[in-house]
C-alpha cells in the first residue's frame, strides 16, 4: 500500500552457537536472489555479544556492529543508498551477573549513540519494555526497562526517558 515500508525480516546471526550464517551473507543472498526491488528497508537485530553469544560492551569494533557496516556498504554498492536500515531489536540484558544496572545503562547509551550516529539508520526499537517473566536465568527475562512486576529498573528507566519520544 502507498505509504507503507516493506522490511526484510529482522536479520540477526551469530558466527557460531545456534545460528548458521551471518547477517552479511543473508543480505548478500537477498541481492544475489534478485530481491532488491521487493523491500524498502533492511530489518536488523543488534545485541552486543561475541560469536559465542556472550555479552560484551558495544563498540565501533564489535563483531555484529561491523557486520551492520559491511551490509550497509553492500547496499550502497548495489545502488540502494537511499534505503534505510531499521534496528528492529537491540538491547542490553540487565540484570546480568556480569553487568550492573549502571553498566547496562552506559552500554545501552553507547549502543544507541553508535546506531543513531548513522543517517541511514531510520528507526531503533529497544527490546523490550518489560521482562517476559520472573526467572532471571532465562535470557528473555532480563532485557526489560521494567521487571515482570512493572518495577522500573533505575538508572536505565531515567536514561530511556531522555530519548526522543521518551517512554
Amino acid at each position: 500500500p502507498i505509504g507503507s515500508t516493506v522490511l526484510t525480516g529482522g536479520v540477526m546471526a551469530c558466527v557460531s552457537a545456534f545460528f548458521t550464517t551471518d547477517e552479511y551473507l543473508f543480505v548478500k543472498g537477498l541481492y544475489d536472489a534478485g530481491c532488491q526491488n521487493y523491500f524498502d528497508a533492511i530489518g536488523w537485530h543488534w545485541y552486543s555479544v561475541d560469536a559465542g553469544f556472550v555479552n560484551e560492551p558495544p563498540s565501533a569494533t564489535q563483531l555484529f556492529y561491523l557486520e551492520l557496516l559491511k551490509c550497509r556498504d553492500l547496499m550502497v554498492a548495489k545502488g540502494d543508498s537511499a534505503k534505510k536500515i531499521w534496528i528492529t531489536e537491540c538491547g542490553i540484558p540487565f540484570p546480568d551477573a556480569s553487568v550492573t544496572l549502571t553498566q547496562a545503562r552506559d552500554r545501552l547509551k553507547v549502543m544507541l549513540e553508535l546506531l543513531l550516529g548513522n543517517a541511514w539508520i531510520d528507526k531503533v526499537f529497544i527490546y523490550n519494555y518489560r521482562n517476559s517473566g520472573t526467572n532471571l536465568t532465562d535470557g528473555n527475562n532480563v532485557f526489560g526497562a521494567v521487571d515482570f512486576n512493572f518495577v522500573k529498573k533505575q538508572p536505565i528507566w531515567d536514561y530511556l526517558k531522555t530519548l526522543r519520544g521518551g517512554l
